[in-house]
């Protein structure tokens, strides 16, 4: 059996961003009052206790219909999707800190895929903002308490997601609202995932035996 730092890499601080569903052992009724809440507070430490190291699990935010049909009969739904990214060609760390002349922007034909100009399953604005509170409130819990450092640091943090958008998107929705840009030059996070055929990051029947 693997450990989870094996499985997914540590730092100080490590994030695993998923999309599938898993199943809960507890019904709704048993679930916390701050289920489904953002922006929530985290509880203190025991005054004995030394904090080490940290593991954040979390599913991507607020996201469109991903099988691309109607959620019912005659829907008139037309989903209008104002988030986007951009992307920029890199080769190596080298390129690391320059500025930036050119980026390219992903934009999907009206209508192809769901009525509107949205992907199939693609985050919403309300699921980026999502991430960017959850990710305000573990900079109130780790970066401001002085667990990690206030600059930017991508050996303290080890981020992780499967290989899509929404997850990629929600992961960095997460950062921007943990450590946001100091301005000073272009910072380059990593985010860590495998192709999805073979990644276990999420259930795969590839490795069910």
């Amino acid at each position: 059996k693997l450990s989870i730092c094996e499985m997914m890499g540590c730092g100080l601080l490590t994030f695993a961003i998923f999309g599938s569903v898993i199943p809960l052992l507890t019904s709704a009724a048993e679930l916390g009052d701050d289920c489904g809440v953002y922006g929530w507070d985290i509880p203190a430490s025991p005054p004995d206790a030394t904090l080490l190291q940290v593991h954040v699990l979390a599913r991507h935010g607020d996201r469109v219909p991903w099988e691309g049909q109607s959620c019912w009969p005659n829907d008139p739904s037309v989903w209008e999707c104002t988030l986007n990214s951009a992307e920029i060609p890199m080769y190596s760390d080298s390129q690391y800190g320059k500025f930036l002349p050119r980026v390219y922007r992903k934009v999907y034909k009206f209508g192809e895929s769901l009525p509107g100009n949205c992907s199939v399953g693609q985050l919403t604005t309300i699921g980026f903002n999502q991430h960017i509170q959850n990710g305000a409130s573990l900079r109130k819990a780790y970066v401001d308490t002085g667990f990690i450092p206030a600059n930017f640091d991508g050996d303290e943090i080890y981020l992780r997601s499967d290989d899509e958008p929404r997850t990629l998107m929600s992961a960095e929705a997460l950062i921007l609202g943990m450590l946001p840009p100091n301005g000073s030059q272009t910072e380059v996070f990593r985010i860590n995932t495998l192709d999805q055929s073979i990644d276990y990051i999420s259930p795969n029947p590839m490795y069910v035996h």
